[in-house]
Formats: structure tokens, C-alpha cells, sequence
């Protein structure tokens, strides 16, 4: 004979069973969202490595570029001072040297002029260059 229907309720009946799997299921919903906000830390924590580190660059590079515009304009000053002491000319400027008495060359003698040199043929470069003479 099939078994009578019980009379106690369902809660009372399945309320264990209930209990415990909607407990697990909860859990199981917890842990997801633990993990996924472990997960976003974890890419959060590396930005902020990598920002860290692009700014310490930037700062250094900032640093370096501020050393160098306080030793251009210091140079402005310094610019004298150098070419007095080395003696470098700016274009403009009139160099005068002395020459020692008696070294000055004869204006009498004008310069000889140089022979005008004969246009040659390409190919007769390159022999030249690769095989000496013509024959």
C-alpha cells in the first residue's frame, strides 16, 4: 500500500534541507563576489605600480629639464667669461693676432695663380680610382 500523505507541513519537512541550500548558495554568491572584488584590487594596486613609477620618470625628467634651464640662463652671464679667457670669437667680430716684426710676407710678389684643371670624363675617374693610370 502507497504511504499516506503526511500531515506535517512542508517547512517542517524540506526546512532543513531549505535552510542549507539556499545557506550555500548564499555562500557561493559571497565567495564570486570576493573574488571579483580581489580580482579589481589586484588590477587596481598594479595602475597605481604603474603610475607610481611613470610619475618618479616624470619627475626626474622634470628635475633634469629645470637643472637645465637654470644652467642656460646662468650661461648667459658666463658667456663672456669664456670667450675672454679662451678667446673664441661670435661671427662679427674682428680677430686682430700680432705677428712677430720682420715675418710679414713680401706685398712686392703677387700670388701665382693656380692652372684651371681640365673637366675629365666619368669613366676615367673611376679608372684612375680602380686601376691606376690609362694605359
Amino acid at each position: 500500500m502507497p504511504e499516506p500523505l503526511s500531515s506535517e507541513p512542508w517547512v517542517t519537512r524540506y526546512g532543513l534541507r531549505l535552510l542549507w541550500i539556499t545557506g550555500g548558495l548564499i555562500a557561493i554568491a559571497a565567495l564570486f563576489s570576493i573574488a571579483q572584488r580581489m580580482t579589481t584590487v589586484h588590477h587596481l594596486s598594479q595602475a597605481l605600480a604603474t603610475a607610481t613609477a611613470e610619475n618618479a620618470t616624470v619627475a626626474a625628467t622634470h628635475a633634469a629639464l629645470q637643472t637645465q634651464i637654470v644652467l642656460a640662463t646662468q650661461g648667459a652671464n658666463l658667456d663672456e667669461h669664456v670667450r675672454d679667457a679662451t678667446g673664441m670669437i661670435r661671427p662679427g667680430d674682428e680677430v686682430l693676432a700680432p705677428v712677430p716684426v720682420g715675418t710679414l710676407p713680401s706685398r712686392a710678389t703677387p700670388p701665382s695663380p693656380s692652372p684651371e684643371l681640365q673637366p675629365q670624363q666619368p669613366w676615367r675617374v673611376w679608372w684612375r680610382l680602380f686601376f691606376g693610370p690609362l694605359p
